[in-house]
């Protein structure tokens, strides 16, 4: 078996996967809410199309600002998305390897198919980089209840244009909290 063919199985790409979002709402919920609460006037309402138009226009910005390294801040105190890096570590404790340097999955599943013992072992590759770049939806400073309940995901699109930015250095954040130093525990 080939390489490509081990990364395929490994990956199940020739199975067919239902994804579906069964725990939230989308925008055709949200177009019924407006519809029932907000418009008024059937004749003055936008359409579907329009609105989901405008949802996937404010998205779109919203991808822009994450990408170019903005912090976005929501309307009526609702929070903040911001960009954060933690530095890596790679360090023991109780005898155990510590560390939050991420897998990389290609150069992984290439080891594995050359290396059948590095498989069975599930020997990891891993990036080698200073530091690390998350996106963090900040409710410090929102004051809504329930702010346990939300959550900002980052989808694989918006993930490429942060690692191709951040590796062309056109972007920069601020240092976020250091989980670890080598010497004091893991919070």
């Amino acid at each position: 078996m080939d390489t490509t063919e081990f990364k395929k199985s490994i990956k199940r790409v020739s199975e067919h996967r239902e994804r579906k979002v069964t725990n939230s709402y989308g925008g055709k919920d949200a177009y019924k809410w407006y519809r029932e609460n907000i418009s008024e006037d059937p004749k003055e309402a936008v359409t579907l199309v329009q609105y989901l138009k405008i949802i996937r226009e404010t998205n779109n910005r919203l991808r822009e600002y994450i990408a170019n390294g903005e912090d976005v801040k929501f309307p009526a105190e609702m929070g903040a998305l911001e960009l954060k890096k933690i530095k890596s570590y790679v360090g023991f404790k109780d005898g155990k390897l510590k560390t939050n340097l991420l897998i990389d999955w290609d150069k992984t599943l290439d080891l594995w198919a050359e290396d059948e013992e590095s498989r069975l072992n599930k020997q990891l590759v891993r990036y080698v980089d200073k530091y690390r770049f998350k996106v963090i939806y900040n409710k410090d400073k929102a004051k809504y209840v329930n702010k346990s309940y939300y959550q900002f995901g980052v989808n694989r699109g918006l993930k490429m244009l942060l690692r191709n930015n951040i590796r062309d250095n056109k972007i920069d954040a601020f240092l976020g909290e250091q989980y670890y130093d080598g010497e004091n525990d893991i919070n």
